[in-house]
């Protein structure tokens, strides 16, 4: 089967073309669904009413062997007036479309980085990401830090399991900094 993941949601295929009606509601996951957006408040809800639900977008996902889809998604905080900073974190759609409350650390089927553990320069934000996936299930999500003023600030690694755990070992943490490297191209 084939997962197609767009900002908003996702649509699983057949080998043939066909919708798979099977997965979702009608073949299609929404990445605005109460199930999700609900696990978002739960996880975040000392930011407060500054907290965007209805930014929730997908910007990468990871199928696994067993037809669970990781997603790493983003969202907002802020307001009208002082501007809005994205947040990026991590949940699981099981093998028939359904969010998976399982996944993450928390037990409430989000992952999301301790960025407190990471001295960022000062109002510097992660402007996008990747998600990167093992043989052995591990996973990487690579984001974009970004400066107030939209210099580059590096790219900070973090490195989780399948299952939403963070993964640190041979060397290296689960949350990593990498600064940023000249260049003149």
């Amino acid at each position: 089967r084939v997962v197609v993941v767009g900002n908003n949601g996702l649509l699983r295929f057949h080998p043939d073309g066909t919708l798979d009606v099977t997965f979702g509601t009608a073949g299609a996951v929404d990445a605005r669904a109460d199930s999700i957006r609900s696990a978002v408040q739960r996880e975040f809800r000392e930011i407060g009413p500054g907290l965007l639900t209805d930014y929730l977008e997908i910007r990468d996902a990871r199928t696994d062997e067993d037809g669970k889809t990781i997603l790493l998604m983003q969202a907002a905080v802020g307001d009208s007036v002082g501007g809005y900073l994205p947040f990026y974190f991590l949940l699981r759609i099981d093998a028939v479309g359904r969010f998976d409350p399982s996944f993450g650390v928390n037990g409430n089927g989000i992952a999301a980085p301790d960025l407190a553990a990471i001295p960022l320069e000062s109002l510097a934000y992660a402007a996008g990401g990747v998600l990167a996936a093992s043989t052995n299930g591990r996973l990487t999500a690579a984001l974009d830090v970004r400066t107030l003023y939209g210099a580059s600030g590096g790219v900070l690694l973090w490195r989780i399991d399948g299952d939403g755990h963070p993964l640190s070992g041979a060397g290296l943490p689960a949350l990593q900094m990498v600064p940023p490297v000249a260049s003149n191209l």
